[in-house]
């Protein structure tokens, strides 16, 4: 009997306050709830090499795309540097200042007096920018050093400078290259030429050609290698220059009130003493002035003075005295021919 009591008892619902009887839930249905386990903080660790190592691959393959579409993409072909650029020489190319090289060498900046020291004048270069003397000339300028003292270098002392004679392919060494006895600036200045002998003339020699100016009537004698362009339509004004910019220049004044042509300097150059001025007579019998310094030279016919002068821009030496002499030893004028 205890037993049944017993059973009874443990299989009462129990009440709960207020009067409700809550039935006890079957055996089988009841099921402990499942704990909630935070995530492992080494798992958190090991996955953020996996998400930056798939931000790099990302980019990596981006980055191919790029430079893929770069070497395939069409290129613009550059326009070949043109003559003005380079001037191309048995020692390779030569630059001129302003345009671009393809080398990556640091370029040392020069002051303006190297800079035109070392510009090499080219055909097409002069043609755009012909130098004048004429514009702004002082008639009454006296140099500080004569055109004489004023020389480079003479290895040989035969009175024509190193670059002269590379020029007229002279000896640099030896002061007599045809062995006649003469000096080679001695020939080149009596307009002989100094790599024949037998008196043969630089009229004769593929050294020089004669320049010839039918407006004003006059010839010149310039080396073959030198550029020749006038500064004008009616040939007014001619320029002879070299390939190192140093050039000479022959232009022509009027002489309205047919001065003598010592008259016609004094009055352009009133400071100039009268002792001061050189007189002479070229290879040809035209008489000439020669201003104190030995740079400009005076010829003079009917209404006109014909002016030669040579300059050597910024440099203190020149490279072209004998070559100057055989310029001025050279001029003439021509004579009108009657029928």
């Amino acid at each position: 009997m205890p037993d049944k009591i017993d059973d009874q008892i443990r299989v009462m619902p129990k009440v709960q306050p207020g009067g409700d009887v809550t039935k006890p839930a079957a055996a089988s249905s009841m099921q402990p709830p499942k704990p909630i386990t935070p995530q492992d903080p080494d798992e958190q660790t090991r996955s953020w090499p996996k998400i930056v190592i798939g931000i790099i691959l990302a980019a990596l393959v981006a980055a191919s795309g790029y430079f893929l579409y770069s070497a395939y993409k069409p290129q613009e072909e550059e326009p070949a540097p043109t003559q003005e650029q380079t001037e191309t020489t048995e020692g390779g190319s030569q630059f001129l200042p302003g345009t671009e090289t393809n080398e990556t060498e640091e370029t040392i900046a020069t002051s303006d007096e190297e800079a035109e020291s070392e510009t090499v004048a080219t055909t097409d270069v002069i043609s755009e920018i012909v130098p004048s003397a004429r514009d702004d000339f002082e008639h009454n300028i006296i140099r500080e050093l004569t055109l004489d003292m004023a020389s480079s270098t003479d290895s040989d002392d035969d009175g024509m400078t190193d670059v002269e004679e590379r020029l007229f392919d002279t000896q640099i060494q030896q002061a007599d290259t045809d062995g006649d006895t003469f000096s080679d600036g001695q020939e080149v200045v009596n307009l002989y030429d100094p790599n024949q002998t037998e008196g043969a003339t630089l009229a004769d020699s593929d050294k020089v050609k004669t320049y010839t100016n039918t407006n004003y009537k006059y010839t010149v004698m310039h080396p073959a290698a030198w550029f020749v362009k006038s500064t004008d339509k009616a040939d007014l004004e001619v320029v002879f220059t070299s390939e190192n910019n140093e050039f000479v220049s022959v232009w022509v004044e009027e002489n309205p009130d047919d001065l003598s042509l010592t008259e016609w300097y004094a009055k352009q150059a009133p400071d100039i003493e009268p002792n001061e001025i050189i007189e002479f007579i070229n290879k040809k019998g035209i008489v000439g002035l020669k201003s104190p310094d030995g740079y400009t030279m005076y010829f003079a016919k009917d209404d006109f003075v014909y002016i030669m002068h040579y300059s050597i821009g910024l440099k203190e030496e020149a490279d072209f005295p004998s070559v100057f002499k055989m310029m001025i030893e050279s001029f003439n004028f021509i004579v009108d021919q009657l029928g």
